[in-house]
């Protein structure tokens, strides 16, 4: 068990290292956005504003990505830690599997799962699907002339992404406490499992 300890251990170091990326993140965009060290302005490059609430919501999905994990590996630690179980790698497992298969409390639908990991693949994805979506949209600007590329215009889509970035940002904070909720209560559960197991008839 001392391995999952130290596996939390790291994960809260990589959560620390993620929240001091984010906001080198910030502050190399802000400043590259502001034409800070550069020699003349360059067309179009207020937009790099744009980039930031994205690159939050990405630091931030590979945040509630690390608590998680730790979560699980805490949550299930609580109820094992006097267990003598020589099998308890196994225990774990079924326990990190039914992490990954958790039930939303008060869904509308009730097939619907949630995974605890959930937010990796989510992450993984979006970045692809936003790189994806920059490209054609800086492409598409190419074929615009350079006039077009005016102080309003870049004003409208910096709030646009602020805006966008904040829905998400909100978006993402409810399925993590989703997702907290469902641990806690999956907890519960297997705690009460434990306790039952002693009684029950061999």
């Amino acid at each position: 068990m001392e391995c999952l300890r130290t596996e939390i251990i790291e994960a809260q170091k990589a959560y620390y290292d993620l929240t001091r990326w984010k906001l080198l993140v910030v502050a190399a965009l802000g400043a590259a956005s502001m034409g800070l060290g550069a020699d003349q302005p360059v067309s179009g490059i207020r937009y790099l504003i744009a980039l930031i609430p994205l690159a939050c919501n990405y630091v931030d999905l590979l945040c509630y990505t690390v608590r998680l994990r730790i979560l699980v590996i805490h949550y299930w630690l609580v109820h094992a830690q006097n267990s003598h179980d020589s099998n308890w790698q196994v225990d774990y497992e079924k326990f990190a599997a039914r992490a990954r298969n958790l039930s939303i409390k008060g869904a509308v639908t009730p097939r619907a799962r949630l995974s605890a990991f959930g937010f990796e693949d989510l992450a993984n994805l979006g970045a692809t699907v936003v790189s994806c979506l920059l490209i054609l949209l800086i492409e598409g600007w190419s074929f615009i002339e350079q006039s077009r590329f005016s102080t309003e215009t870049a004003q409208l889509c910096n709030s646009l992404s602020a805006l966008a970035g904040l829905l998400l940002a909100l978006s993402f904070w409810r399925g993590y406490r989703q997702r907290t909720g469902a641990l806690a209560s999956l907890s519960t559960a297997y705690r009460d499992e434990r306790q039952r197991a002693p009684t029950d008839p061999q």
